[in-house]
């Protein structure tokens, strides 16, 4: 697994930023220089560290908070909460 950004093929973005004094008007001017924007493609972000263990946990914590909405509902009504307003002030919280 790639561990930098460089090490997976893309550029960095940085900007350089100086203060420079002026001779002849003694005043301090900021002098700024951007770096073109680098665009990666989707396959290229797949390749940045940490970009597929964080897409597995997240699409982990989606899918179980959507199987406990599913599943929750029939769970409380085995429980003994038959009025539906009270499953879904249950549900609410």
């Amino acid at each position: 697994m790639k561990e930098s950004p460089k090490e997976a093929g893309i550029i960095e973005n940085k900007s350089i930023s100086d203060i420079s004094l002026s001779e002849s008007s003694n005043q301090m001017t900021l002098v700024k220089e951007e770096a073109p924007e680098v665009k990666i493609s989707f396959f290229e972000a797949w390749k940045l560290p940490g970009v597929f263990k964080y897409a597995i946990i997240y699409m982990n914590c989606k899918s179980i908070i959507y199987a406990l909405l599913l599943w929750l509902p029939l769970y409380l009504k085995d429980l003994g909460f038959h009025d539906v307003l009270s499953i879904l002030i249950l549900l609410m919280l």
